[in-house]
């Protein structure tokens, strides 16, 4: 042996990267919020366990590479895949409310937002959706509508006042009783 070489890089940058890399991607994947990402053809290729948990889809393996199409339901009501689709691909984004309609017929009401992922060019290199389930706040909103219309209906004058003593609301057996046509006039 005559000698011996060796050669250093320094490598704390690419380090870093791949450690805040690592970060992102468990942050999506650990996020409360359904994560869901495709290719431009549409074609899912990751969902995080809150997506799959909105969905009633058992595993990643059931939605990989399948068309994100294959997600809406034909019994759903409202804005359906196709629209968000239209609206990313005009706009680049959409966002809105969304019934998620499971294969069990369950159904989840959602806020959804989808935008398209850019490189630094800004040309769309894939699409991405997130989803809140906002199920519960759509059950205690329709239970104050049904409160409120039994309050509103009753024949017995019903009134609320401030703590300091301000009339608030009075249904419209007082304003009857009262001769007033509302509350403002009141």
């Amino acid at each position: 042996i005559v000698e011996y070489q060796g050669v250093g890089r320094d490598i704390t940058e690419r380090k870093a990267a791949e450690e805040n890399l690592l970060i992102m991607n468990m942050a999506i994947a650990s996020s409360i919020n359904g994560i869901g990402l495709a290719d431009l053809e549409g074609k899912i290729t990751y969902v995080n366990e809150a997506f799959l948990k909105i969905f009633g889809i058992p595993r990643f393996s059931e939605v990989l590479h399948k068309p994100v199409e294959s997600l809406g339901h034909p019994a759903n009501p409202g804005p359906g895949v196709k629209d968000v689709m239209r609206g990313l691909r005009e706009k680049g984004i959409w966002k809105g409310e969304v019934l998620v309609i499971r294969k069990d017929g369950t159904r989840v009401h959602t806020h959804m937002t989808a935008n398209m992922i850019r490189d630094t060019n800004g040309v769309p290199i894939a699409m991405m959706c997130s989803f809140i389930d906002i199920t519960e706040k759509r059950e205690a909103e329709r239970e104050i509508q049904i409160m409120n219309t039994a309050i509103e209906s009753a024949m017995n004058g019903i009134m609320i006042f401030d703590p300091a003593e301000n009339l608030i609301y009075a249904n419209q057996a007082v304003c009857s009783l009262m001769g007033a046509a509302s509350l403002q006039d009141m």
